[in-house]
């Protein structure tokens, strides 16, 4: 799972520049490390430091006393946070409109037959079988109660 987000971040970093995909690696690693995670209830970062993550500051170059190099770096990386922001927004919209394309609430009468489908390499209890990957998708019929 980890790795599947890691590569969500450096698609949104790259963009059209796929091979420059390594220089955004360590930007996609603290992206990844500072994002909130619904399942821990905080950021990896504050899980394993257990404070905050520190915040990026913008860069301003009146404000600045580093080397040109610097500067050029660090005006380098507000422009790949801010296309990061861009490709995120942009992607979060699009799975949006794919998942209500085709998402719709469904409500049963009580005492109806219906199948259930479950993942069956994730849930064993309900029949085991020796190759889930090809096992039954549903399950039942079941009596709707409530």
């Amino acid at each position: 799972m980890v790795n599947r987000g890691i590569e969500q971040y450096l698609r949104c970093f790259v963009g059209e520049t796929l091979r420059r995909w390594l220089d955004y690696l360590l930007w996609a690693e603290w992206s990844y490390n500072t994002a909130f995670h619904s399942t821990i209830g905080m950021t990896p970062f504050e899980a394993v430091y257990g404070r905050p993550p520190p915040t990026l500051r913008t860069y301003d170059p009146e404000a600045s006393v580093v080397r040109m190099e610097k500067e050029m770096e660090l005006a380098d990386r507000d422009v790949v946070l801010w296309r990061l922001r861009e490709h995120m927004t942009t992607n979060m919209n699009r799975m949006n409109q794919v998942y209500d394309r085709w998402h719709r609430e469904l409500e049963f009468e009580v005492g109806v037959l219906v199948f259930v489908r479950a993942q069956p390499y994730r849930q064993v209890t309900l029949r085991p079988v020796r190759n889930p990957k090809l096992a039954h998708q549903y399950f039942g019929p079941f009596r709707e109660l409530e």
